[in-house]
């Protein structure tokens, strides 16, 4: 079968066959007041029409040094976002102005404000444009096969002439209604040339209905071609180094695709590895694609001349944005203003004494290593005072207060919850947040010493050298007092022979104990208890009484004798005498 002269035509036709024309109306919502700024996490506005029905909301956040601007406007879509952000001397911090490659219902953008203060007010002015309706601007198939396409059009051909220009061809249709007007175009057919300048009528189909039998050799391929035309890859750099993708190379690999015949005419600076590229993504990503709106799709144009010969075919990429073939949508436009301040953070380190009040010096430092606070401590607490950071880590620290100090660092956020303290006194400073941390010194006693129930025992004769003076505070009469309901004296019980009893193995204990108390020995609050339990024991019963106990109780009470014994050898936290 001959094979016809081919144009196509490449249409960012955005309508359903059939639509209704699109009206665009602009609505500009009241300006939210921005004299009373607020924080910016959750900061934003409702962006509302002349009704007052919300069409769109905006929100900002910060995360560290980045603040983020988020647009939803569900089930709507978004076309155009334009934003501008200001600090309170009006000098622009960001702005953007951006037409959408695709409607979107939520779009989101990010900016850096490492160079503002924290806490820093910004006023923002944002302006979008959507597809008010809220319709799904998708195709299927049957939508694309059947687009309102004219019968016929008047078009010529302009070859590009360099490698700068995005297509092989350029392309003006004239006579065809909503197709009128001049695009890029790529060529199909090798095996036929065309007259650059000459006009020709076409017929016009959609690359995704039925063709002719012989219209294109591969028409198979035109699902990739689609895919190919809408990632604009002339002007882009290539991948894999190959340099920077060039109108030829995507007209080269068009050919391949759906051209029996291959060849290099009117290519300037095409490189086959550029083009394997291309078809390799093709491959990998264009099957079975579906261009949707604000794509473009191929419509293929059959060209003769006058004696009605076929010509060459062509495809020509069109972008139709301004005329009325939109996703059978209204756009609308409005605007907002609002105001919000950055996140302020603050860091504080404190001092707090107890007891004796030393010296010491606080500091802060960032991750950098550079101080972000410090302040003397000399003999009384001191505060950095809360200082306005950025989010981050940062270490708190102290020079030594010197030795007798037990030293404690806590530190709280602002809800006064404690945050973990990592190495080097590392802290975490979260957004928004106020972290206060407390280096709490305080001023050890001294524990004195302690010694055994053997030492006492030895020591315990007035009359030789070795005697403990310790002895004559027990009263009323130093080792000769009465102990208890025992019938005996102090002295005599820790002499006695242990193999007596449970009152005689805890007797002696808790001699030893007093008498480490007495002598200056810490107590610490276990022992002081055991000795508490101890005295009301020895005050209700004797030896005798003590006989009769219960295995439970002989069990208690040896136990706390064990206790006492621990406290004597200097294993409960205060040291045994040398």
């Amino acid at each position: 079968m001959r094979k016809l002269s081919v144009w196509v035509l490449m249409a960012a036709l955005a309508l359903l066959t059939g639509a209704a024309e699109a009206v665009v109306t602009v609505e500009r919502a009241t300006a939210k007041s921005i004299g009373n700024c607020v924080g910016i996490e959750g900061c934003g506005a409702d962006i509302v029409d002349r009704s007052g029905a919300i069409v769109a909301t905006v929100e900002t956040e910060q995360d560290g040094t980045t603040v983020t601007v988020s647009y939803d406007a569900t089930p709507k879509y978004i076309t155009k976002i334009f934003l501008v952000a200001k600090d309170t001397s009006s000098t622009e911090v960001y702005s953007s102005f951006e037409a959408l490659a695709e409607p979107v219902q939520t779009a989101v953008l990010s900016f850096d404000v490492a160079g503002l203060s924290p806490g820093e007010c910004l006023s923002f002015e944002t302006f979008i444009e959507f597809q008010a309706t809220g319709d799904d601007p998708t195709f299927n198939l049957n939508d694309l096969a059947g687009l309102a396409l004219p019968d016929e059009v008047t078009m010529q051909v302009a070859y590009a002439g360099s490698s700068g220009n995005p297509s092989y061809f350029d392309t003006t249709v004239s006579n065809g209604g909503i197709l009128d007007g001049t695009y890029d175009g790529w060529c199909v057919d090798t095996s036929r040339g065309i007259t650059s300048g000459t006009p020709y009528t076409a017929k016009v189909y959609s690359s995704y209905e039925s063709l002719p039998a012989g219209t294109v050799d591969f028409p198979l391929n035109l699902d990739l071609v689609n895919w190919i035309i809408n990632q604009n890859y002339p002007g882009t750099a290539s991948p894999g180094g190959f340099g920077t993708y060039t109108f030829s190379d995507v007209q080269r690999a068009i050919w391949a695709l759906i051209d029996d015949t291959q060849s290099d005419l009117g290519l300037v600076d095409w490189d086959p590895n550029r083009v394997q590229e291309i078809l390799a993504a093709a491959a990998a990503a264009g099957e079975g694609f579906l261009p949707q709106c604000g794509q473009t799709v191929a419509v293929i144009l059959v060209p003769t001349n006058q004696d009605g010969l076929a010509r060459q075919v062509i495809i020509a990429q069109v972008t139709l944005i301004d005329l009325p073939l939109g996703c059978n949508v209204q756009e609308e436009s409005t605007q907002i203003s609002f105001c919000c301040c950055l996140d302020s953070q603050t860091i504080e380190l404190q001092k707090v004494w107890v007891g004796t009040a030393g010296e010491t010096t606080l500091s802060i430092t960032d991750a950098a290593g550079a101080l972000v606070a410090t302040a003397e401590a000399l003999g009384q607490n001191a505060s950095t005072g809360p200082k306005v950071v950025i989010p981050g880590t940062y270490y708190v620290n102290e020079t030594a207060p010197g030795p007798g100090y037990e030293v404690m660092l806590e530190c709280v956020d602002r809800q006064g919850m404690s945050l973990e303290i990592g190495d080097d006194n590392a802290v975490a400073v979260a957004n928004g947040d106020a972290v206060i941390c407390t280096f709490t010194n305080t001023a050890q006693v001294d524990p004195g010493c302690t010694y055994t129930q053997g030492y006492w025992k030895t020591h315990a004769d007035s009359s030789k050298k070795q005697y403990d003076p310790t002895w004559n505070l027990i009263q009323p009469s130093g080792p000769s007092s009465p102990f208890f309901l025992s019938g005996q004296t102090y002295v005599q019980v820790m002499n006695a022979n242990s193999r007596l009893g449970v009152y005689y193995i805890l007797g002696q204990q808790y001699i030893a104990a007093v008498l480490n108390g007495l002598s200056g020995a810490s107590v610490p609050a276990e022992v002081a208890d055991a000795i508490a339990g101890a005295t009301a024991f020895f005050g209700t019963n004797s030896p005798t009484q003590a006989a009769k106990l219960s295995p439970e109780a002989r069990a208690y009470w040896i136990g706390v004798a064990g206790l006492l014994d621990s406290y004597n050898n200097g294993y409960e936290g205060v040291p045994h005498c040398e």
